[in-house]
């Protein structure tokens, strides 16, 4: 893609630049080699620069408590 074109969606679409964002307004990204990817949405994450779109996937929250180091299983597994 030409940075005028890639430049002209940007603006287009109001997107902020230099900020993590979700776009779940779209339904897939079709790459020039005409490979699609129709990805879960609701785990990416968008970084658009001047040059390119980096794209991190995977969303992390914590949950539940953590083990103590020490621990112990009983030999059917179902006790701690």
């Amino acid at each position: 893609m030409k940075k005028e074109k890639y430049e002209e969606i940007i603006e287009n679409l109001k997107l902020p630049k230099n900020t993590w964002i979700t776009l779940t307004e779209f339904d897939s990204i079709v790459l020039s080699n005409g490979v699609g990817i129709y990805p879960n949405w609701q785990h990416m994450r968008f970084l658009l620069t001047d040059n390119e779109i980096i794209i991190k996937h995977g969303y992390s929250e914590p949950y539940g408590a953590r083990l103590a180091f020490r621990f112990s299983i009983s030999t059917d597994g179902m006790s701690i």
